[in-house]
């Protein structure tokens, strides 16, 4: 649990550092952090978005400022609590990694915010910070440490792809990605703010994203990242379905999306836990959507329905997502997978007994990690009898997230 400022009002460096140490615990998402902050203090935007910068960036590049940090002292020096190493790490990321941050603005917050939580260690913080502005040091070139991300995840990579694509890749999971807002009612002009990317799909590039808030709370807008939408347009369209079933359908975008291709199916929502469906239920009622409610395990999931699409968005390693969500990337490991892939062929052989015949299954992640794509179609395929007629596979750019896509039917 992260140690609070003492301070009535918390600042952008304060803020960032409780969401990295409560992320790092396990307490919560940075955020999660960010959010209760910005609905307790409303805090001016420019705030957030320094806290937002240094909280993702801090958590994204750890292990490249765990290594320059450690060229800062002496070996076996740094014994120190977790929230110092993390005041440590940001201070590194502000020098290293953002533009036009001031020497005496990292220095001097990264010491009040010391002082304020009573460190036992002031002196020895104060001298590194000192030694951060005038050290340059070049990371190795192994890319873990370059691009700072589990070495057992590079290796996985490697097995699979390109050196180039592996850099790619690399490189786009530490960049802050655009953000979309499918446009629900393409009569209606756009915000100021947005400007139209991909018509066919009803998706438009945020460009100034003061304008978030508004669109959060609007009928005729849903934000959501280019690649669930494109996969649902490409491998969805074209269908009759009069039965839809989502089966890990919270927060709910696909949901919609989905209703907004086939508005007269009917629709059938399932998910986990009362969390996860309170979350569900609060995001469709929003958008005057009509649907059936369930809480079950996907993989024991039971009706006496039978469905012409199901939507099973699984859960997975989000090795295709982690510029959004960098605190998945340091949970990555073959264990984890392997947990994932367990999962994945249960969910897809459940629903393969609650599919009519001529019905689809799209199968959804937002992973790139042929484990949990492409092997298991050769499941779904090979052990269930299902046929699969298309697949998609987005890389993470600067400007889209990574994922997959199949589709699985049967005829028999």
């Amino acid at each position: 649990m992260s140690v609070k400022m003492s301070s009535v009002k918390s600042t952008a460096r304060s803020i960032a550092l409780d969401a990295l140490v409560d992320a790092d615990c396990g307490n919560s998402f940075l955020e999660t952090t960010l959010k209760e902050w910005l609905e307790g203090e409303r805090p001016a935007k420019r705030d957030l978005g320094l806290a937002r910068e240094i909280a993702y960036g801090t958590m994204r590049r750890k292990l490249s400022l765990q290594y320059i940090t450690l060229q800062l002292v002496e070996k076996g020096r740094l014994s120190l609590k977790r929230w110092e190493k993390w005041l440590l790490w940001s201070a590194v990321y502000q020098k290293y990694y953002m533009d036009k941050v001031p020497d005496y603005a990292i220095i001097g917050e990264s010491m009040l915010i010391a002082r304020s939580r009573r460190s036992h260690n002031i002196r020895f913080l104060g001298a590194i910070l000192n030694k951060i502005v005038n050290i340059n040091v070049d990371l190795p070139a192994e890319k873990h440490i370059q691009y700072s991300y589990p070495l057992e995840y590079v290796d996985l990579l490697k097995g699979r792809y390109s050196e180039k694509e592996v850099d790619s890749i690399l490189e786009a999971g530490n960049e802050v990605s655009d953000n979309y807002v499918r446009v629900r009612n393409q009569s209606e002009r756009l915000l100021e703010g947005l400007e139209w990317y991909d018509k066919d799909l009803s998706l438009a590039r945020i460009m100034d994203n003061n304008i978030i808030s508004d669109l959060s709370t609007s009928y005729n807008y849903y934000i959501q990242d280019y690649t669930p939408v494109a996969l649902i347009a490409n491998l969805a369209k074209g269908l009759k379905p009069n039965k839809i079933l989502d089966l890990c359908s919270a927060p709910g975008g696909k949901a919609i999306a989905i209703h907004d291709l086939y508005p007269e199916s009917e629709l059938y929502l399932n998910d986990v836990s009362e969390v996860k469906l309170a979350l569900l239920g609060e995001n469709i009622s929003k958008y005057n959507i009509k649907a059936h409610y369930s809480q079950q395990l996907g993989q024991s999931y039971s009706s006496s329905e039978r469905f012409d699409l199901i939507i099973i968005d699984a859960p997975c390693s989000n090795s295709g997502t982690l510029s959004r969500r960098p605190e998945a990337r340091w949970r990555l490991s073959a264990e984890d997978i392997a947990e994932h892939v367990v999962l994945q062929r249960e969910l897809v052989k459940q629903c393969s007994t609650l599919l009519n015949y001529g019905g689809v299954i799209l199968y959804m992640t937002c992973s790139i990690l042929p484990q949990e794509n492409e092997d298991i179609v050769e499941y779904a395929t090979l052990d269930l009898q299902l046929e699969s007629s298309e697949s998609k596979l987005y890389l993470p750019t600067s400007f889209c997230d990574g994922g997959y896509g199949a589709v699985f039917y049967k005829n028999k």
